[in-house]
């Protein structure tokens, strides 16, 4: 995963998208995939783990607030992912 401008997002989203909330939403997709999904999935993450990404509930994460941990459940999403993939 690469990055991307707000304009490229706003091109490639449907009207009306919450933009923030899609970047937000990709940068804690990467950071499952860094932290414990490459080793999970073999080393790249799977079309299940991008759809349950796409509709997991998330908690923003303040600006200046250090947190301990991911704003997602990890052991919940992969069992998602793993659902998703049933």
């Amino acid at each position: 995963m690469g990055a991307i401008g707000l304009g490229v997002r706003k091109q490639i989203c449907k009207p009306g998208a919450d933009i923030a909330a899609t970047a937000y939403r990709g940068s804690v997709l990467k950071m499952l995939e860094v932290e414990m999904c490459a080793a999970w999935t073999g080393g790249e993450l799977s079309e299940n783990a991008f759809k349950v990404a796409a509709k997991m509930d998330l908690k923003w994460m303040a600006i200046g607030v250090v947190y301990e941990g991911l704003p997602v459940n990890l052991e919940e999403f992969l069992a998602e992912v793993q659902r998703e993939a049933a």
